[in-house]
């Protein structure tokens, strides 16, 4: 019992510097979002999630000890995506609730699927804004190597952020449902192209809600 109110204490500590840092960085009150759910446990990393009119993104920690400072990942996703999962069941068929931005800003960059499929697996190359942050001073520093330190990350995004603002967030909007149309078929053909398999317990690469 006590190891699990150490894990806790430790989660705890690992959530305020998480909140901490993506409040320095981001200025979430110019772009209209709010800590809308937070989960702090003793099994898992915590991870916290902004939501606004338009869309959610998912805040969350993974990795890290004594040695090494925990990593972090971001997903986008519709204001429908569940607080407590990356799945749900849409139409009756499950599918995918929290996205990765880079297919996000290949298709907002007006990328063909089989353009964005080769600049992803045979020229290894992530978005322009994404490359360009990575190769910056800034970008070197707190990126060192790939890896994905929080603040790091987050400085990543609140450049896509300013790059692309509205434009990013309209694309998960639920009033949009001609332009999410228009991405989830680019999202279906691009895996097609890439031949992405379907894992085990997970949502086909073409089922996205």
């Amino acid at each position: 019992m006590s190891d699990e109110r150490g894990q806790k204490t430790n989660w705890e500590k690992e959530y305020k510097h998480l909140v901490q840092v993506l409040e320095n960085v981001f200025d979430f009150q110019r772009w209209n979002f709010q800590e809308t759910f937070a989960r702090i446990e003793t099994e898992s990393s915590p991870y916290v999630i902004y939501g606004s009119e338009w869309c959610r993104v998912w805040f969350g920690l993974r990795g890290g000890d004594m040695h090494q400072a925990p990593e972090m990942s971001v997903y986008y996703g519709r204001l429908h995506a569940p607080d407590d999962g990356g799945f749900f069941i849409w139409n009756g068929e499950k599918c995918t609730a929290w996205h990765d931005v880079y297919e996000a800003l290949y298709f907002l960059d007006g990328l063909s699927p089989k353009e964005a499929a080769d600049k992803r697996e045979v020229k290894y190359e992530l978005p322009h804004v994404v490359e360009q942050f990575r190769q910056s001073e800034l970008g070197k520093k707190l990126l060192p190597g790939g890896y994905q330190t929080i603040e790091g990350v987050a400085r990543l995004h609140a450049t896509i952020w300013e790059q692309y603002g509205q434009r990013l967030f309209e694309l998960f909007d639920l009033r949009r449902p001609d332009l999410w149309n228009q991405y989830t078929q680019f999202l279906s053909d691009y895996h097609k192209i890439l031949g992405t398999s379907t894992l085990p317990g997970f949502p086909a690469p073409d089922k996205n809600c």
